[in-house]
């Protein structure tokens, strides 16, 4: 009788253990789709419905590979080694589906955010960060016709 009464107290403590594991994970599994990436080194709380709404390739593909994602043990997080202070603007970006208007004024932010949102493949926001070059070319190529239709690109002939 003993040896049954310690082979039920083992079996419950591990049955308690079992289910102690089973809640943990379940408080780390993405309930809602939620999702947690660190991208080098700051954390972001987001949906995984967020980061895919746009039919965002890296992500899609990222998130349909649940099983080969390797996860932080401590936090479940995502470590994607890329700026963290950028993808706050690309999260932003997939948040809201508009930029703030200093990234447009501010020449070095908007060429590095180029950079990451081309990594990440945010085909709409490098679409907008790109207008200005767009822009500039334009008015190149109206400049380039102006000047071929008048001699010496100009209206003022010598006799």
């Amino acid at each position: 009788m003993n040896a049954e009464l310690k082979q039920k107290l083992a079996n419950a403590s591990y049955e308690e253990e079992e289910w102690r594991n089973i809640k943990f994970k379940l408080s780390r599994t993405s309930i809602k789709n939620i999702v947690i990436l660190n991208v080098s080194g700051r954390k972001y709380t987001t949906n995984v419905s967020t980061l895919t709404c746009m039919g965002n390739p890296f992500f899609t593909v990222l998130f349909s590979e649940q099983g080969k994602l390797e996860r932080n043990p401590n936090d479940n997080s995502i470590f994607i080694n890329r700026n963290g202070t950028l993808f706050e603007h690309i999260l932003e970006y997939f948040r809201t589906n508009t930029i703030h208007s200093d990234i447009m004024t501010y020449e070095p932010l908007r060429q590095r955010l180029i950079i990451e949102a081309e990594y990440f493949c945010v085909h709409n926001l490098i679409y907008i960060l790109t207008e200005p070059e767009r822009k500039r070319q334009q008015e190149e190529v109206k400049c380039l016709a102006i000047d071929k239709g008048f001699p010496g690109g100009t209206l003022l002939q010598t006799a």
